[in-house]
């Protein structure tokens, strides 16, 4: 029996800690047409059962402050976007939980980011 409440102390704890990102990865190469950019994030966690969605927020310029730049909420774990070439692009991902609470986030930013030369 004391066996079985060590488990259970043990199960509470790692449940009650936050998911974080498990992997990361991004890759850009060039649009069907050879003219643009594409950017592509894949991500998973390390409790993908915790998570209500994903807030991905992108811009051309730098993300300052929280809420400064509207994103988007999404399930999926990839997002990509397209983009000309030698242009800069700034994307952070933000783990949602259940209940709308934020958690970890992921930045990704470069102020040229060049695929075609």
């Amino acid at each position: 029996m004391a066996a079985g409440l060590v488990t259970g102390v043990t199960d509470s704890a790692s449940a009650a800690k936050p998911p974080s990102f498990s992997s990361q990865a991004i890759s850009v190469g060039p649009n069907d047409t050879q003219d643009r950019c594409v950017i592509t994030l894949n991500w998973a966690v390390s409790d993908p059962s915790t998570v209500e969605g994903y807030l991905v927020q992108a811009n051309n310029s730098p993300l300052k402050g929280k809420g400064t730049v509207q994103g988007n909420v999404i399930t999926d774990t990839t997002a990509w976007w397209e983009l000309d070439d030698d242009s800069p692009f700034y994307i952070k991902v933000t783990i949602i939980l259940a209940g709308g609470k934020e958690s970890k986030s992921w930045s990704v930013s470069n102020a040229s980011w060049s695929c075609l030369s």
